[in-house]
C-alpha cells in the first residue's frame, strides 16, 4: 500500500505509516516495522520524533512485544527525548503480561531513580503480574513499596492480591483482607467479592463460598445467574440439595436474578422432593 501510494504521487503521511505499522505489530510481523521505519526516512524524508516513538512503544507493548517495546524506548532516550510515566507503565504491563516480573520491577526501579514515579496502574500491574506466577510475597512487598512512594492501593491493586491469594489456595487469607478493607481505607466491588467466592468454591469449601454471597447482598451486590448456577451445581454435586434450594431461594429473596437452569438443577438433585416434579 505504501509502495502503490508513492507510486502515484500520493507520499503517505506519519498517520499513514503509523497506521501500517500498527497493523504490522498486531500481526507479529515484528521486523517489518523496522523496515517501514527505514522506508519512512529514507523514501518520505520523514524522521521520527517523540511522537513517532510513542507510537511503537505502545503499540509494540500492547501486543506483546515488550523487548521491542524497551528497545525503542531505549532509542528514545538515547536521542535525548524525554520518556513519560505511560511510556515506562505500557514497557512494565508488557513484561507483567509476559511473566518476566524480574524485567518488569527493575523497570520501575529505573523509574524512580529518575524521578519518573510510577502511578497506581503501574504498581498495580507488577501486584497483578508477582499474583499470576503465584509469588505472592513478591506482590506484598511491591505493595509495601507503593506505599513508602507516597502511591495508594486502589481497588485494582487489592483485588489482584486476593485473586493471587485465592489462586495459590489461601483463600481465608484473602478473605481476612477483605474483612478488614475498612481499615485499609479501600472499599471492595462485586469483582472483589466474587473473586474470594469463587476461591472457596474451588477449594470445595462451599459453605464459606455462600457465606461470601451472603455478604456480597448484605452489601447491595448480586452474583451473576451464572455464579449463582456454579454453586448450586457444586452443592448438589456433594449431595446437598437442600443447602441448594435453601441458597437459591435467599438469592431470589434478596432480588438476584434466577434462571430456568437454576431450578433445573436443584428439581434435578431433588431439592424440592419428588412432587415437585409432577407439580405442572
Amino acid at each position: 500500500m505504501i509502495g502503490v501510494m508513492l507510486q502515484n504521487g500520493c507520499p503517505p503521511d506519519k498517520i499513514t505509516y503509523y497506521t501500517v505499522m500498527g497493523f504490522l505489530c498486531k500481526e507479529k510481523r515484528v521486523a517489518e516495522v523496522r523496515g517501514l521505519l527505514g522506508r519512512m526516512m529514507n523514501d518520505a524524508g520523514l524522521f521520527p520524533d517523540q511522537v513517532t516513538y510513542n507510537m511503537l512503544i505502545h503499540v509494540f507493548a500492547k501486543h506483546g512485544h515488550a523487548d521491542e517495546a524497551l528497545e525503542f524506548l531505549r532509542e528514545l532516550e538515547g536521542k535525548r527525548f524525554r520518556v513519560d510515566e505511560v511510556g515506562y507503565s505500557a514497557v512494565v504491563h508488557s513484561f507483567c503480561l509476559n511473566g518476566r516480573m524480574a524485567e518488569a520491577k527493575e523497570i520501575v526501579g529505573e523509574m524512580i531513580s529518575k524521578e519518573c514515579h510510577p502511578d497506581v496502574v503501574t504498581y498495580s500491574a507488577v501486584v497483578d503480574g508477582f499474583c499470576r506466577i503465584e509469588e505472592i510475597d513478591q506482590a506484598r512487598k511491591m505493595m509495601k513499596h507503593m506505599y513508602k512512594n507516597g502511591c495508594k492501593p486502589n481497588i485494582v491493586t487489592h483485588t489482584a492480591l486476593l485473586n493471587g491469594l485465592c489462586k495459590a489456595g489461601k483463600t481465608s487469607e484473602a478473605l481476612e483482607l477483605l474483612n478488614n478493607s475498612g481499615e485499609e481505607w479501600w472499599t471492595p466491588s462485586d469483582i472483589t467479592y466474587s473473586v474470594v467466592m469463587h476461591g472457596f468454591r474451588r477449594e470445595g469449601k462451599l459453605k464459606e463460598s455462600c457465606d461470601v454471597v451472603a455478604q456480597m447482598l448484605q452489601k447491595g451486590f448480586f452474583p451473576t445467574t451464572v455464579e449463582i448456577n456454579l454453586l448450586i451445581h457444586a452443592l448438589c454435586k456433594e449431595g446437598k440439595p437442600a443447602e441448594a434450594k435453601d441458597f437459591m431461594e435467599q438469592c431470589q429473596s434478596k432480588g438476584c436474578t434466577i434462571n430456568v437452569i437454576n431450578f433445573t438443577t436443584v428439581i434435578t438433585a431433588g431439592g424440592f422432593g419428588i412432587s415437585a416434579v409432577f407439580v405442572g
